[in-house]
């Protein structure tokens, strides 16, 4: 994603709105066979208990529901979408960039979504950016107009659909966003300082132990690489620790000067860690290879469009 400055001249804007218990306001009984609640009672029973004059039981084979009556024994089920269920996150995903695509259709404004796999959604100071995620309505803007438009027109597209929303977020200078925080008056994408702190703090108390297990140093290496996922460059910084958790795993073993020095090294980029969402395309491309035989860097003059198309999302769809 890619804007010009925001309409005071500085910054950008943020607007958000949550589906509330997102996952448990959609129906899929063609699947809830899979997410039994091992309550079990006769068609008769679940009649006499609650004075119904049958049991609505669905068929997921011929998509089409019964009526029993007898002394057949049922399952109970859950029919909704069951919260850490995988497909659950992507069918929440897909209802909700489907309102967004009628909501932009609404403003005539392109349809592309935050996250789309060709190029960046532009944000400018006549149209902001759509950007959901499972059941988080957010919309980034240059330009308080624009946001407040379409987060009036998602909020008015859920609402007619049926959904209840909470947690509501008009034209803020610093937004929440997927576990991080958009600071709109720098322009930039970080993490915040709590979540930073906690780790800041872990890899000063891991540098300084005499030891550690390999197991309890993977998971503070997976929360570095988590954090440095907006500054990959920074992961050149690890290797001794890969090798150590490998060989220690389950034994407590002292570290070694590397490994020790890695971390430290890690304690000093945790605020370093954000991007600037406002930088212009590089006009220039780097092209590298290396052999036992020698190293060779490649420097060409590249279009805009010709850099963005080489850099466009190529994330391999995990559904």
């Amino acid at each position: 994603m890619h804007s010009p400055l925001g309409d005071d001249g500085k910054g950008i804007f943020g607007s958000s709105v949550d589906l509330c218990d997102g996952f448990y306001q959609f129906l899929a009984p063609w699947v809830a066979s899979w997410f039994g609640l091992d309550v079990c009672l006769a068609a008769a029973e679940i009649m006499d208990e609650f004075e119904m004059p049958y049991v609505p039981v669905f068929d997921e084979l011929t998509r089409e529901w019964e009526h029993l009556t007898g002394d057949e024994p049922l399952e109970g089920c859950f029919g909704g979408l069951a919260m850490g269920w995988s497909w659950a996150l992507c069918f929440a995903h897909d209802a909700l960039s489907d309102a967004f695509r009628t909501a932009l259709r609404s403003l005539r404004w392109p349809t592309t979504l935050v996250g789309a796999r060709d190029r960046p959604v532009e944000v400018s100071r006549r149209r902001a950016a759509a950007a959901p995620y499972v059941d988080n309505a957010n919309a980034l803007s240059a330009g308080r107009p624009a946001g407040a438009r379409l987060h009036q027109a998602i909020r008015s597209e859920l609402l007619s659909r049926g959904f209840v929303l909470h947690d509501e977020h008009v034209d803020e200078r610093n937004l929440d966003f997927l576990g991080m925080k958009v600071f709109g008056a720098s322009n930039t994408l970080g993490h915040t300082a709590a979540r930073s702190w906690r780790l800041f703090c872990a890899l000063d108390d891991a540098a300084s132990r005499t030891g550690l297990v390999g197991a309890t140093l993977r998971i503070l290496v997976g929360h570095v690489l988590y954090h440095f996922g907006l500054r990959p460059e920074f992961f050149s910084a690890l290797e001794s620790v890969f090798w150590f958790i490998a060989a220690n795993l389950e034994n407590w073993t002292p570290l070694g000067a590397c490994t020790r020095n890695e971390l430290i090294v890690c304690r000093g980029l945790v605020f370093q860690s954000l991007i600037a969402l406002d930088k212009p395309v590089a006009r220039k491309v780097y092209c590298s290879d290396s052999s036992a035989l020698g190293y060779e860097l490649s420097v060409t003059e590249a279009l805009p469009h010709e850099v963005l198309d080489a850099a466009r999302w190529q994330e391999r769809w995990r559904y």
